[in-house]
């Protein structure tokens, strides 16, 4: 673009309104990082910059940085949007067009872009006309009025105020406005509860809770919760919670976690959250362990088969090998009781014996300290652990359409969704669909803690399902989006995210069940170790009385074990033949 002919205009305007104009895009420049885009807007259909645009787009101390020249016969869908600063010479009122092309363009940049209007003293009353268009009908808030003539400034408060300033350094021109809102009231909003919004002891509390209202505090603001006008069946997504709900009033920000087919870069109202959000499964939780189980617990199946066949080998290796072995295998390595001396014993018995005697004091040593834990606190059979076993068991998983309409899409449980309320209470039969955050809460619920076992009914599967990226429903053209933006990576870089989460999950333990209680031992904990004892005394007993009738009958321990055994098996066949 050529401007020969603004070189008779350069006698015209005041170097030092210039040098103060170029002072203040070259500071805002130093201060961004990434490309500064610098828009020059230009009311005047005709003569386009034939005034202070025009010696600014050609002044060499702006070469340096990006200059967009636009006027009225600008073509919106070659700008670049997210710009920097824009300056516009207001002209005169007979060469602004209201109603066609100036405020339409301006309604398509973003509203966090800074507006410099170069006004004379003759164009003031239409400044302010500009100034309370831009404001009220566009919502652009950072917005800069300077005198030419008087080289003034009139800065526009966060209320829509106007505030004069005189002899204003370059570097504190535009400032944020929203840095002290002096006690104004901040609003926010939410429709379900979860993880991240909670509430408990009538208090809200979450993650996202947190973030607002420390970014309240941040501002000097007072967070509000706004009711919710909207019918409560409605969906999240639906017409009066987006439009006339959150677009007509003064809610900042709706905590909602939203999520979107698409995306438009004109949709200027959603925050991204850091971390996606996905769905998961809550399945009923098994029985408790029985004693069997319970004993045999500790030990995999392969463990148990690998001391057995031991125990069996060094049995069959005594009977084949008579006169080798003067003590017991089974009897020397697990209870330690010795016939013979096993110091005086062969070297063939010592190397065999005390292999045995180490084996079997490792292990059971392991297996005393693993039965003590299990009798404190009895884990449960979970028989679902993977969307595969789900799939397998054939259990009906159920969701609220209204929130997850897309999951009767899912190539593995759409076949299982049934369709159910979200307040509906969990049956203890039937699986259940819901976002991870709320499946997290609900495991912490009382109603999902059965006080008699001291167990969850409900567990949560791991494997995430129909994972997405989601956002959050910002005010139409806010101005807290920046201040937004900043704080949630600042908590969330710092872990107070997550800190913040796990106290929700912690508060929520602590209403189910007190701590000071959960940690008695009472009798019914110890039930297996009775069991234990009475089977050891049972043995003993028998073994006891088998070693008193060998002996006053001078018959081995075996030999009257046959003589049993043969009885037995005389009297079924004596009863066979009855028959």
């Amino acid at each position: 673009m050529k401007f020969q002919h603004l070189l008779p205009l350069a006698k015209q305007i005041k170097p030092e309104i210039l040098q103060y104009v170029i002072q203040i895009i070259t500071y805002l420049a130093s201060q961004q990082t990434g490309t500064f885009n610098s828009v020059f807007y230009d009311v005047k259909s005709t003569e386009p910059y034939n005034n202070l645009l025009g010696l600014l787009l050609q002044s060499p101390q702006l070469n340096h940085i990006v200059k967009i020249p636009a006027n009225t016969t600008f073509v919106k869908t070659t700008f670049c949007r997210q710009s920097s600063l824009m300056v516009i010479h207001i002209g005169n009122s007979e060469d602004l067009n209201w109603h066609d092309n100036f405020m339409s363009i301006m309604r398509t940049w973003d509203s966090r872009i800074r507006i410099l209007l170069l006004v004379e003293d003759t164009q003031w009353a239409l400044a302010l006309i500009v100034r309370f268009w831009l404001y009220n009908t566009n919502k652009f808030f950072k917005i800069i009025i300077l005198n030419m003539t008087s080289k003034t400034i009139h800065r526009t408060e966060f209320d829509g105020g106007v505030k004069v300033i005189s002899h204003v350094e370059p570097s504190e021109v535009f400032v944020d406005p929203k840095r002290d809102l002096k006690g104004k009231r901040f609003y926010y909003n939410l429709l379900s509860l979860s993880q991240r919004a909670a509430i408990v002891d009538e208090e809200l509390i979450g993650p996202d809770v947190r973030w607002v209202k420390e970014t309240a505090r941040f501002l000097n603001a007072t967070p509000r919760l706004a009711s919710n006008p909207c019918p409560t069946e409605r969906n999240s997504l639906g017409f009066c919670y987006q439009s006339a709900f959150l677009g007509q009033s003064d809610i900042v920000i709706g905590l909602d976690r939203l999520s979107r087919h698409g995306t438009s870069p004109n949709f200027d109202r959603q925050l991204y959250c850091i971390t996606p959000m996905w769905s998961a499964v809550l399945v009923p939780n098994g029985r408790q362990l029985n004693l069997v189980e319970l004993f045999s617990k500790p030990f995999t199946w392969k463990a148990w088969t690998c001391l057995l066949v031991v125990l069996l080998a060094m049995e069959l290796l005594k009977l084949l090998l008579r006169g080798l072995f003067e003590n017991d295998p089974i009897l020397l390595a697990i209870c330690g009781i010795e016939k013979y001396n096993l110091h005086r014993a062969s070297w063939f018995e010592k190397l065999m014996f005390f292999s045995l005697i180490v084996i079997f004091f490792l292990m059971t040593t392991g297996y005393e300290a693993k039965i003590i834990a299990l009798m404190t606190e009895r884990p449960s059979t979970q028989v679902i652990r993977t969307i595969n076993e789900l799939i397998k068991s054939g259990l009906k998983v159920k969701a609220d359409l209204r929130y997850f309409p897309r999951v009767v899409n899912s190539t593995t449980i759409g076949p299982l969704i049934v369709n159910a309320s979200i307040s509906e209470q969990m049956d203890g039969v039937n699986a259940y669909f819901t976002g991870y955050d709320a499946a997290k809460l609900t495991e912490t619920l009382y109603i999902n803690y059965d006080q008699e076992q001291n167990r969850k009914r409900y567990v949560l599967l791991p494997e995430p399902v129909n994972m997405s990226i989601v956002f959050y429903t910002l005010q139409f053209r806010t101005k807290f989006f920046e201040i937004l933006y900043w704080t949630q990576r600042v908590f969330f870089e710092s872990g107070l995210t997550a800190r913040w989460a796990e106290e929700v999950l912690k508060q929520y333990r602590h209403d189910v069940l007190d701590p000071s209680e959960a940690a008695i031992l009472r009798f019914k904990d110890i039930t297996p170790a009775w069991v234990a004892l009475a089977t050891g005394l049972v043995l003993c007993g028998i073994v006891l009385g088998l070693e008193i009738l060998s002996a006053q009958k001078r018959v081995s321990i075996q030999g009257l074990l046959l003589q049993v055994m043969v009885a037995i098996r005389v009297s079924s066949l004596c009863k066979f033949r009855k028959q």
